[in-house]
Parts: structure tokens; sequence; C-alpha cells
């Protein structure tokens, strides 16, 4: 009896494939009827927001001090700090977003605080010891716009070269 289904079995394995009937095509609505499905509403409103002052014992940053380098209303509601250094490029990038903020906010102060990334960028200490020379004669803020106006040209300096031309 077994050899009677392995026989049958061996003859259906060898017999001819039989064509698979072609798959239909989806059928082509000409008039969808969509039902009506409400659609949720949404609506905007304003609300104000009034910054919380934090005790500066809790901050991570000292305040704003007569030592820091600052532009802008000392008592204005927004006063934007930003920790860069000259050579980075993102903060050259930076520079042109404060540069543009400045010029269309009156109520906006500006503080510069250039920690110099010595160990990661070549010319990190030597910029900004020039800014700071700079500011001894009180020219900081023209050291500042001079070092990201030239930036493509005193980055590809060797450091050499960058200090001979201070």
């Amino acid at each position: 009896m077994s050899f009677i289904i392995l026989a049958a079995l061996a003859v259906g394995a060898c017999a001819a494939e039989t064509e698979t009937p072609p798959t239909a095509t989806p059928p082509i609505v000409v008039n969808p009827v969509i039902p009506n499905t409400p659609t949720l509403e949404y609506t905007c409103s304003r609300i104000t927001a009034a910054p919380a002052s934090t005790s500066n014992a809790a901050s991570l940053f000292p305040p704003v001090s007569a030592a820091d380098f600052s532009f802008g209303p000392a008592d204005a509601p927004v006063t934007l700090i930003e920790y860069c250094d000259f050579q980075s490029q993102g903060c050259k990038a930076m520079a042109s977003i404060a540069a543009e903020l400045m010029k269309n906010r009156g109520d906006l102060r500006f503080v510069f605080r250039p920690p110099p990334l010595i160990g990661v960028l070549d010319k990190s200490e030597a910029s900004v010891l020039a800014a700071l020379a700079a500011d001894e004669q009180g020219k900081f803020w023209e050291m500042y716009g001079l070092l990201f106006a030239k930036h493509s040209e005193w980055t590809s300096l060797s450091l050499s070269q960058f200090n001979a031309g201070c």
C-alpha cells in the first residue's frame, strides 16, 4: 500500500505545471462614494508667558556683569549669552545670527563669553588673546567682527603664521 502512495506522489511530482491564472486588475470606481466623516476642529489660542527668574545660586552660569562683553540695553527683557570660540565654524554662523537679531531687535542684550578651546582648536587661545588685547584698547567688538569677517582667511593659516600676523 505504501508503494502505491509513493508511486502516486512520484508521478504527481513529474506532472506538467499548470499555468496560474493571471491576476485580475482591480476595478476602477468611476463615482466613488465617500462617507461623510466628521473632521475634528482645532483652534489656536494665545497665551502669555512670563519668564520666571531663578536665583543665581541655582544657575549653572554666572550672572552678567561689567566684566562681560555685551551690547544692547542693560535692562533688556531678553539677554542672549553666547559661549563661543572665535575659531569654531558654528560660532561664526552664530555671529551672523546674533548680528541679525541685534539689528532687528532693540529689546535684546547680547553677551559674548569667549572660552578658548585649548587643545581642541589650534588658534583658539591666540584668537581669544587677540580679542582681549583689542579690548584693552577699547576695540573688542571691532576685533570680534574682524575675526568672524576674515574667519576663512585666518583659520586656514598655521599657528605660527597666525601668531606672526598678530
